[in-house]
């Protein structure tokens, strides 16, 4: 039975082609940590993670981890998850966090990408078939200011794209600009928006009330995402 006998993690840190606007600043990196679970036959099974909230902490917490892999078969992969879990967490007196779900998710992925390796298939066969022969996906709008970012969505648009992504949350002014702006460029295409859990309550129901006119599909995490009670209210309050 093929055994794991090594995992390395590999601390990233990739740099941008040019800065990323968002709501809270702007970065011209992006920290990831690698997950490699190696195996005695060979196999290596690759998966990251972000690095929230220090990504030297978060590599020496994926450390700690991995040492209920070593020795253990991949295929093993639920209760091995749940020892971590258990004796890492609970048994210090502790639960889940969003970030502790964010490592764990890297170990997760190496473990099926070394099990779809380790029987020669894609993970899809081994979560029971693929369900969809293409996924879509949108254009992700880069750009400081509305005249960058329309520039951006025109060469987009240009190209074919039909589904556009734009952060939002950098204040109301800026917003509603560079939200009008886009949707000059793109015409009748989808337009979706992330505000990355800016807005208060208040913030975020005046905000998609003015947002409105410019037929945006969806926002994503307008208020924190850990309350249902915050997000309902705006909900209810913008139909």
């Amino acid at each position: 039975m093929v055994k794991i006998t090594e995992v390395r993690v590999r601390p990233l840190v990739l740099p941008l082609r040019q800065p990323y606007h968002w709501s809270y600043g702007i970065r011209e990196t992006f920290a990831v940590n690698l997950i490699e679970i190696h195996t005695d036959q060979g196999a290596v099974g690759v998966g990251e993670c972000t690095v929230a909230p220090d990504q030297t902490g978060t590599a020496a917490i994926l450390r700690r981890l991995a040492g209920h892999l070593v020795g253990h078969s991949p295929h093993d992969a639920a209760p091995l998850i749940a020892r971590m879990f258990h004796q890492e967490y609970l048994g210090h007196g502790a639960n889940y966090m969003r970030a502790s779900n964010q490592m764990f998710s890297g170990i997760d992925m190496a473990l099926w990408d070394l099990q779809g390796k380790l029987a020669g298939l894609p993970v899809h066969r081994l979560l029971g078939g693929a369900h969809r022969k293409a996924v879509g996906y949108f254009y992700f709008l880069q750009g400081e200011t509305a005249e960058e970012l329309a520039r951006d969505a025109a060469r987009g648009h240009a190209a074919g794209e039909r589904v556009f992504y734009l952060k939002v949350g950098r204040g109301r002014e800026i917003d509603l600009e560079i939200t009008a702006a886009v949707r000059r460029e793109i015409g009748n295409a989808r337009l979706r928006l992330d505000a990355n859990e800016g807005w208060s309550v208040v913030d975020a129901i005046n905000m998609c009330k003015k947002l409105e006119k410019y037929d945006i599909e969806f926002i994503e995490q307008p208020t924190v995402s850990w309350s249902i009670a915050a997000m309902a209210q705006v909900r209810a309050s913008v139909g």
